[in-house]
């Protein structure tokens, strides 16, 4: 048996128009014209026509307008946004005509201490005839007093030091660490001299020793730069850390075996201070706290609080 399938043909849009031959006279003729459709005009510009179609002429030119495309550069709003956001910048040296955001970075001090208390950090020190800075004492600034108290982070910003930063060494963390125990010091008034300390490395026999040496001396000249007494710097900090990549080798063995070997590296940073200024401070603060510190009295006269057990404590 054979199926007979029917297909059906659907009639053109068009032939609803009221100027066709079969849409003459038609009721929605008119109602159903066909748009002068284009090969690529689609859904959206269809909706763009109608919404023109039903605006006035004021409403229209506006959409009109909201329509347009600009490119970054030629967008009227963006010259006005880019003026009024490069206020305080700089310009660019080869006198382009686009400006692009400079921001000069801070110095460091500023980022921990603001400008004013460093001025009045120099003011306490010229009042107290003393080089270090003195807690919550008052000092007169144009007419107006103050009373300034410095954390021990802004403090140590502030006093005279030297930070100092190795090139790659190598070593392992774990001979490096051990070998910088030799320069520990716990407490302030225990800590080494750096001249000392380079006395030390020469009589080491370790590799790094000299690499220290090298790094210390290199520490006294930048000291003498900065106009800080060599004689009075002392190592308050020295540590180790990992630097860059560890190379990797292959390490031939016998029996047809192999393993891998790392060759590590090493940099080693430090810390100088003057021990006339940092330490002298922490001297002077040592002894006010002594001061308020009350005796202490084994059996002071107090109230005894409590309820008495039904035994003996003892």
């Amino acid at each position: 048996m054979y199926r007979v399938v029917r297909r059906f043909a659907t009639s053109s849009i068009s032939r609803n128009s009221a100027s066709s031959a079969s849409g003459a006279g038609n009721l929605f003729g008119e109602f159903t014209k066909t748009p002068d459709l284009q090969k690529n005009t689609t859904l959206e510009d269809i909706t763009k026509r109608a919404k023109i179609q039903n605006l006035d002429e004021e409403e229209k030119v506006k959409y009109l307008d909201s329509l347009k495309t600009y490119k970054f550069e030629e967008d009227p709003e963006y010259e006005s946004y880019r003026v009024s956001s490069q206020v305080g910048m700089k310009k660019r040296s080869d006198g382009a005509n686009l400006r692009i955001p400079i921001i000069e970075p801070k110095p460091v001090l500023e980022q921990i201490v603001s400008p004013l208390k460093q001025k009045l950090y120099k003011l306490n020190c010229q009042q107290n005839n003393s080089p270090f800075f003195v807690q919550n004492k008052l000092i007169k600034d144009d007419d107006k007093l103050y009373k300034l108290k410095l954390s021990a982070k802004e403090l140590l910003s502030l006093e005279p030091s030297v930070y100092l930063q190795s090139y790659r060494i190598k070593s392992t963390p774990k001979k490096a660490t051990q070998f910088l125990r030799l320069f520990v010091g716990k407490a302030f008034d225990a800590k080494m001299d750096v001249k000392k300390a380079i006395t030390q490395c020469h009589f080491q026999k370790k590799k790094l020793a000299g690499e220290v040496a090298e790094l210390l001396t290199k520490g006294l000249k930048d000291a003498e730069k900065l106009g800080i007494n060599s004689d009075n710097l002392y190592l308050d900090q020295i540590w180790v850390g990992k630097d860059g990549f560890f190379g990797k080798a292959v390490d031939i063995k016998g029996r047809g075996r192999a393993g891998i070997i790392t060759h590590k590296w090493v940099h080693i940073k430090a810390i100088l201070r003057d021990r006339s200024v940092t330490v002298e401070r922490l001297k002077h603060e040592k002894d006010l706290k002594q001061e308020k510190k009350k005796p202490w009295i084994q059996l002071e006269d107090k109230s005894i609080g409590g309820f008495p057990g039904g035994v003996y404590k003892w």
